[in-house]
């Protein structure tokens, strides 16, 4: 029989009642009672659908909520309900499926709800519903690994809730750990700890035990384990268990049970950390999985997997493979939606998997289980399966930022994939191959990536409208990311309004990129193409007779190393000693220190033993040039100014440094080595522009408020920023001998050189440079300040919105070159590798400050044997043998010459070919749309 309306809406009412009050079996066996009375069309039974939806999510019984939300939605979409209406059901099931690990699908249906009500905000409700789906956006984005978007919907939930006054503590809680969670996945530990923190803090206000509480102290204590504070995060972790606990007898739902089994698995990675395998086999995870039965029952979540992968690697370490492995395949089922299906290479794209970083983590305990049984051939083809993994993990990250992430999680099964083709070189020869292809994609899967993305753009098909676009949004936001730091730093009122700012303009820009690799799969394709990299034979084919390539890997015990000339090859592997970091460190103190003579030989001459001396191979052509491909704390080092004997006396200029024997260029991956296709094209450019200044006071003031208002640790601070007296000189003499034009001084503007300077074959910066560690994109060159509102600052992020089409950039300003990122996040640090991506083939860099008198003598000398048609290193090269050969014995020191390094093809400059191509035009398009951007984003620095 029909109930009348007014009764079914009592009866929803006081259901809900019921529901608030904790009476979760009332409040459903009430609801399901009432859907029983009604008629199969009535429109209610999407309200009780939805409702129990709710219930079932809050009690943790995630499967009967998606079902529940997806017939609420169905009945809603069918009878055109208001789109509040099905953005609610859209967002319960999202909800759930992201509790459930269901990512993809959860992040579609809470993008549709988002856009419904963003569309529709004059219908009653929608507002007010905007910051939960924001909330749910960001912790749904955490989980797939999209940080950035993450922190972006954290904030615009938190604008959501202040406008509405409706941001409770709870609410501050939520928020404050999603940005903290987010935060730690990028390796940001301080932000990530500041975040927790004051979530506890927040938390602590509440007086009963909550799930809140309970939630900050387990993020906490995950911080606390991820910086080596083990004794406080295992105390966390302890604490966060007897709240759970205290909530579930307060409150006995599976949620509770879930988060339980989540802190299990926590204090089950800590034990293994520590060495305490007995309590992960026997304590940790079986009360995990106590846990997670009761709490997911008999469905398959990533929790589960979390602690049998936790209890693998126990056995692991201790030796007892065959459990190991058992474990370690239990995992894997329960991370497939269909584990029976065959999980290859070719089909991974494929294949329902519910955590692919937890998969990853799998994938590598099995291959070490089969490498430590010595089963080589499975243990190759588990690595060869996680590295296809890795492959579609990158392709899902929307932004670079986030895929940094990914570079520190695949490190240590790159290295256990390297060492066990390393180990069967001897035996097979192709195995040679397979270590280097292992070696290479380390630094290619992320450096490359961000070159790619803008090839793709420019290549792409895309119309100019949608390049400038691109473009613009994207200057946009830097500017605004740029004004942000500042505003922090200084407590500025504005920070606010910036943030805001900031967050709409990110907002659009990924929207933008999200449609372009949906509406154009041409530069999708192109933007993903290269991710292996170049084989052996490639190599070789880009090596000239005398050169070998040395592609490093630096391991937690070893030293991995490709060594490969035009005709032969070799893969090595060599004990790392535990003074590794200690001598690399100490090798560029006493470079700046430079009275430290014998300790200088010393330490030159054992780096030299550690990196270069196990790289020499025979050839049939005596080895004279060395390609470097660094990798880690390698990056700090100069090879030219390391010692190639062992020497007791300081001889000066005689020293045996490497530079007397070899020519030496760097890259940043195998990926960089073929020189541009069609490079010796029809240009309409400068053939030299240069910018040169020995600075102002005026300038010289602001750039040193700049520096200590952004905190940035420099050497330019310790030494005081000072008048560089020949970088002006340094210029003028340059642009004589090519024939080009110089900015000297006054007119050495940042306006200059976006106006002349991007229409060069060789640019050329003689100036300060500054790097800003903890925020890359603001490492800069320091043009001259004309006025107190003028920008006067290059920075790295600037040039991820201009398109150069140089043969050479030469960097004659501090630290340009400076690269070694600690975290090992493989981000762009410096501004050589921005540089790289704005479009320079080659470059002239500087790893630290030098006097600026001796960079001018070597850059003089540089392209004055560049003009005589000389290849890059060995115009290198020649230039500072010169220098050693002519300048006094108090300036032949390395720190006055071994600053300057070649990154990148070494090709000698050729004369424009008077040919047009496909290149040239296209090179022309992104001047021209480099030039409308620039005037969009500066149009009153312009006009000034």
């Amino acid at each position: 029989m029909a109930t009348s309306q007014i009764s079914v809406q009592d009866s929803i009412s006081k259901a809900k009642r019921l529901l608030s009050s904790e009476q979760q079996k009332e409040g459903v066996f009430f609801l399901h009672r009432l859907l029983l009375q009604l008629e199969d069309d009535s429109l209610e039974r999407a309200e009780i659908y939805h409702t129990l939806s709710i219930s079932y999510y809050r009690a943790g019984v995630l499967d009967s909520a998606i079902f529940h939300a997806t017939k609420a939605l169905d009945f809603r979409t069918a009878t055109q309900k208001t789109s509040v209406n099905r953005a609610r059901s859209l967002f319960v099931r999202a909800a759930a499926k992201r509790a459930y690990s269901h990512l993809f699908a959860a992040i579609q249906d809470l993008t549709y709800a988002i856009t419904l009500l963003e569309k529709n905000q004059e219908e009653e409700g929608a507002v007010s519903r905007l910051p939960n789906m924001y909330l749910e956006a960001a912790r749904i984005h955490k989980k797939l690994g999209n940080f950035d978007l993450s922190l972006l919907y954290a904030h615009k939930a938190k604008r959501a809730y202040q406008s509405l006054q409706t941001f409770s503590v709870s609410r501050q809680i939520a928020i404050l750990e999603v940005e903290g969670a987010a935060y730690s996945d990028q390796g940001n530990r301080e932000k990530a700890s500041r975040s927790f923190r004051r979530a506890l803090e927040l938390a602590h206000t509440i007086d009963e035990p909550t799930p809140l509480k309970a939630s900050s102290q387990n993020n906490l204590g995950f911080t606390k384990a991820n910086t080596g504070e083990y004794a406080q995060a295992d105390s966390l972790y302890r604490e966060a268990t007897t709240t759970y606990k205290a909530c579930y007898k307060a409150s006995p739902t599976p949620f509770f049970l879930q988060e339980l089994a989540a802190v299990q698995a926590n204090l089950a990675k800590l034990a293994n950390q520590q060495g305490d395998h007995a309590s992960v086999i026997n304590q940790f995870v079986p009360d995990g999985l106590t846990y997670a039965d009761k709490g997911f029952g008999k469905n398959k979540h990533p929790i589960k997997a979390e602690l049998i992968t936790a209890k693998g690697n126990a056995f692991l370490a201790l030796g007892i493979y065959d459990k190991s492995l058992a474990c370690f395949q239990d995992a894997f089922s329960i991370l497939l939606l269909e584990p029976m299906l065959p999980l290859e290479t070719e089909s991974i794209e494929n294949i329902v998997i519910f955590d692919r970083l937890q998969l990853l983590e799998v994938l590598n305990g099995k291959a070490s289980v089969y490498k430590a049984q010595q089963k080589f051939t499975l243990a190759y083809s588990t690595y060869m399966l996680a590295d296809a993994l890795v492959d579609q993990i990158r392709k899902k990250a929307l932004l670079q930022t986030d895929r940094s992430t990914l570079l520190r999680i695949t490190r240590r099964m790159y290295e256990g994939a390297i060492d066990l083709c390393q180990s069967q070189c001897k035996e097979n020869t192709s195995f040679c191959e397979k270590t280097y292809y292992f070696i290479a994609k380390n630094k290619a899967i992320l450096l490359i990536e961000d070159i790619q993305a803008s090839e793709a753009l420019k290549y792409a098909d895309l119309p100019i409208s949608v390049m400038l676009e691109e473009e613009k949004l994207r200057q946009t936001f830097l500017k605004l990311e740029y004004d942000l730091q500042t505003a922090e730093n200084n407590d500025d009122p504005r920070k606010t309004i910036l943030q805001d700012r900031l967050n709409d303009a990110k907002s659009s820009y990924y929207a933008l990129l999200q449609k372009l690799e949906l509406s154009h799969p041409s530069y999708f394709t192109l933007k993903y193409a290269l991710s292996s990299p170049l084989t052996i034979a490639q190599v070789q084919s880009h090596l000239s007779k005398g050169e070998i390539a040395i592609d490093y890997f630096l391991g937690e015990k070893y030293i991995y190393a490709a060594i490969i000339s035009a005709s032969t090859y070799k893969i090595k592997k060599w004990a790392l000693p535990s003074s590794f970091q200690f001598l690399c460190l100490r090798f560029n103190t006493l470079l700046n220190e430079q009275n430290s003579q014998q300790a200088y030989l010393d330490v030159a001459h054992e780096l030299y033993q550690v990196l270069i001396a196990p790289t020499l191979i025979k050839s049939r052509t005596p080895i004279s040039k060395l390609t470097i491909i660094p990798d880690g704390l390698i990056n700090l080092i100069s090879v030219e100014a390391l010692l190639t004997k062992a020497q007791k006396t300081w001889l000066g200029r005689a020293n045996s440094y490497v530079i007397h024997q070899y020519a030496v260029r760097y890259l940043y991956s195998n990926l960089f080595l073929p020189p541009v296709q069609d490079s010796n094209i029809e240009r309409v450019l400068q053939p030299y522009v240069g910018f040169g200044i020995e600075y102002d006071d005026f300038t010289l003031n602001e750039l040193e408020k700049y520096v200590k208002k952004q905190g940035i640790d420099s050497l330019l601070v310790q030494r005081s920023i000072g008048k560089l007296y020949y970088s002006d000189d340094e210029v003028n003499a340059a642009s004589s001998i090519f024939g080009g034009k110089a900015w000297l001084n006054q007119a050495a503007t940042k306006e200059a050189f976006l106006t002349y300077g991007l229409n060069a074959q060789i640019i050329h910066f003689a100036m300060h440079g500054l790097v800003d560690a903890r925020q890359p994109l603001n490492s800069a060159l320091a043009f001259t300040k004309t006025n107190p509102d003028s920008d006067f600052l290059l920075r790295a992020g600037d040039l991820y919105g201009i398109t150069l089409a140089s043969d050479l950039g030469i960097l004659s300003a501090c630290q340009t070159a400076s690269d070694f990122d600690p975290n090992n996040n493989g981000s762009l640090k410096s501004l050589a590798h921005a540089f790289t991506y704005a479009g320079c083939e080659s470059l002239l860099a500087s790893l630290w400050n030098a006097s600026d008198k001796s960079s001018m003598d070597i850059v003089l000398a540089f392209l004055l044997n560049l003009k005589e048609g000389d290849t890059k290193e060995l115009a290198l090269q020649q230039s500072k043998l010169q220098y050693l050969e002519e300048v006094s014995p108090a300036f032949a020191h390395p720190y006055y010459w071994a600053n300057l390094v070649l990154i990148g093809n070494t090709d000698a400059l050729e004369e424009n070919a008077k040919r047009w191509n496909l290149r040239s035009i296209l090179i022309i398009i992104s001047l021209i749309i480099s030039s409308l951007i620039l005037f969009m984003i500066y149009p009153k620095k312009r006009a000034a």
